[in-house]
């Protein structure tokens, strides 16, 4: 399915009211509702975190990636209350069109594509997506779609996309690779986007 979303709900609207650990974050760093979070959690680098698990990085430093971003945001919301916000872990086929510094990657593979596990928040229809800097919403073509927890962002992510791609190469006998093979060059591609 496309994302893709016209009606937008005023995330500036949900003021920070907790004392929790991540609220207390927030506000040091002067943002007092969600919108002011989320615009500052994407303004971060695109980096992986030292501890993928350890939620609060994204503070001590200074960047994150689709995972480690959103479930901060999702704790934030949690400790609101604000029920209605979901953290989300898609499969996507990433491509040339995801980011054109793909294309010779996936190229010298014989790839095209690669299913691609991928995180953001929704709150009803509405995608809120804060990974990249300075980059518009991506629209991309969601194959598999689920909600997880803060705490699944890690670990339990790399399983449900390593699974898939097990899958993925089971139907595809004719690519000849190995789960290990696909998964390095996936590192090689999410290398890439980091630069």
């Amino acid at each position: 399915m496309k994302v893709h979303q016209d009606k937008k709900i005023d995330i500036d609207q949900l003021k920070i009211g907790s004392n929790g650990l991540v609220s207390n974050q927030f506000i040091k760093l002067n943002c007092y509702n969600f919108g002011e979070a989320c615009a500052y959690i994407k303004k971060l680098p695109y980096k992986r975190n030292e501890n993928r698990n350890l939620l609060l990085s994204v503070f001590t430093e200074q960047c994150g990636t689709c995972s480690t971003k959103h479930a901060c945001l999702k704790m934030l919301a949690e400790e609101n209350e604000w029920n209605h916000i979901k953290l989300m872990v898609c499969i996507f086929d990433m491509d040339s069109n995801f980011s054109f510094k793909l294309k010779k990657i996936l190229s010298s593979q014989g790839l095209t594509q690669l299913p691609e596990a991928h995180c953001y928040l929704k709150i009803e229809d509405q995608i809120i997506d804060c990974t990249f800097p300075n980059e518009k919403a991506v629209k991309l073509d969601i194959t598999h779609e689920k909600e997880i927890s803060a705490c699944q962002s890690g670990d339990q992510k790399v399983t449900y996309h390593q699974s898939y791609l097990k899958k993925w190469l089971e139907q595809k006998p004719n690519l000849n690779f190995t789960l290990e093979e696909i998964w390095h060059i996936r590192e090689l591609c999410i290398a890439s986007l980091s630069n």
